[in-house]
């Protein structure tokens, strides 16, 4: 764009001097072939830049003193400390989120077992989805125990290099420093979401085991009751079939009559009493 105004303002200037038919040809010359003089103005620019590259002089070896290359040296090393910071920051909030979404998810299956208890097709279905958050809720723990522990690390570090950037003359680049040790540190405090979450999660574990404890009892109570009934019934059964029988063998006509003839036969067949 720059080049495209030169050529404007070229045209311009050169129309104003020379009044005459020769100066509408160039005019003309310059409108069609205006890309090629554009190509040819950034070739020259271009040259112009590798030129002045060229012409740069090397710094003085005499001023590359011992103070200066420490000095230099340790800014290096804050700007350095000073990303590994920033990155490990980042790392530990996201870790953060993470692990405080699989304690809310492992909370929430939990809970929802609680309210199927007695539906063993579902209980068996959610007790896997638990299974695998569990898994998840270790897996980001340690994930976040382990970034925790290379910010303390980082922490020791940027402390350190803001020291030596102070004591080399770096005052500015210790100062910095120290202040993005303090914002990082700020950040990382405010996490305490996750110590809510497992405070919140060891309560409805706590509150799980009493309650599918007593659903066992029940259980199992109900089911020795079933046991004991059925048991009582059969008894039951026994007994009323034995009185049944008693009752038949006692009352039947056919037997009184068969005895009172053997009495009968026995008195007749006495010999005192034929007499």
């Amino acid at each position: 764009m720059a080049i495209f105004n030169w050529v404007s303002s070229f045209q311009k200037l050169f129309a104003s001097k020379f009044k005459f038919q020769g100066c509408k040809q160039l005019f003309i010359f310059t409108r069609r072939h205006r890309f090629r003089i554009v190509n040819v103005g950034t070739m020259a620019a271009t040259v112009a830049a590798v030129q002045e590259k060229q012409k740069l002089q090397m710094p003085d070896p005499s001023k590359l003193s011992t103070e200066y290359l420490i000095k230099s040296a340790s800014v290096a090393t804050v700007d350095s400390a000073s990303a590994l910071l920033t990155q490990t920051t980042v790392a530990l909030v996201q870790a953060e989120k993470e692990y405080v979404q699989a304690l809310f998810a492992l909370t929430v299956l939990i809970e929802y077992k609680l309210k199927i208890l007695g539906d063993e097709t579902e209980e068996n279905r959610i007790w896997n989805l638990i299974i695998e958050a569990r898994a998840l809720v270790k897996q980001a723990k340690l994930k976040k125990d382990n970034l925790e522990l290379l910010m303390s690390i980082v922490k020791n570090l940027m402390t350190s290099a803001a020291e030596a950037a102070y004591l080399s003359g770096a005052e500015y680049a210790g100062i910095s420093a120290g202040e993005r040790l303090h914002s990082a540190e700020r950040h990382v405090s405010a996490m305490s979401e996750s110590e809510a979450a497992e405070a919140k999660l060891q309560e409805v574990q706590i509150r799980s085991i009493g309650v599918e404890t007593k659903h066992a009892e029940d259980k199992e109570r109900r089911k020795k009751k079933k046991e004991n009934d059925s048991e009582h019934e059969e008894s039951n059964s026994e007994i009323v079939y034995s009185e049944s029988n008693k009752g038949t063998s006692g009352n039947s006509p056919i037997l009184n009559t068969s005895n009172e003839a053997d009495s009968l036969w026995q008195k007749q067949n006495t010999p005192g009493q034929n007499k």
